[in-house]
Order: C-alpha cells, then structure tokens, then sequence
C-alpha cells in the first residue's frame, strides 16, 4: 500500500511541474535501431546489393559482419559485407554457430 501512495503522490508532483511520465521504450536499439537501419543500406549501397561471396545479385541483401562480433569484431563498415540471404550468409551463420571463424 505505501508504494501506491508514494507513486500516487509522485504523480501528483509530475502533474504540478508540467512534467511528463518517462517512457519506456522497447524498440529503436540494437539491430533494430535507426543507426543500424542507415549502417545497413550504406553497406547495401557501397556493395551495390551484390553477395560478397558468390558475386551474385543478392535479391534478399543481409549486411554480415567479417569477423562476427562474438569474436570481436566490430559494427565499422569496413567489418561489414553484404552476402545473400541463402545460401551464403546461411551457410557462414552455420559454419560461425560451429565456432569455424574462418
């Protein structure tokens, strides 16, 4: 009950202040996040959509690190490479997902 109170009159404060309730946000970070979106069709662009590795047009673009981030690589553009989405960047996940880095 005294948290209800104390949030109650915390409520109250913001009210009198003109303040707004913080928001929480759930989205926008990370991989989904704005920089990541314009990092991604940077690389897309740079690379003209073509797989890195077979040299095709990649219908289904995924931007890939080199040397992955759980081996210590990083989210600069000269670590990322567009691949097709199958079977190139499927096949590197799978190989990566057994610890071959190479």
């Amino acid at each position: 009950m005294a948290k209800l109170e104390m949030h109650r009159s915390r409520l109250a404060t913001l009210k009198k202040t003109n303040q707004k309730l913080p928001q929480i946000k759930t989205w926008g970070r990370g991989r989904g996040g704005r920089a990541w979106r314009k990092l991604r069709e940077q690389i897309i662009l740079r690379d003209k959509q073509i797989c890195q590795h077979c040299g095709l047009l990649a219908l289904e673009p995924e931007v890939d690190h080199i040397v992955p981030l759980a081996a210590g690589g990083t989210d600069a553009p000269d670590n990322l490479q567009v691949l097709c989405k199958s079977p190139c960047h499927a096949n590197k996940t799978a190989r990566e997902s057994r610890g071959d880095f190479s």
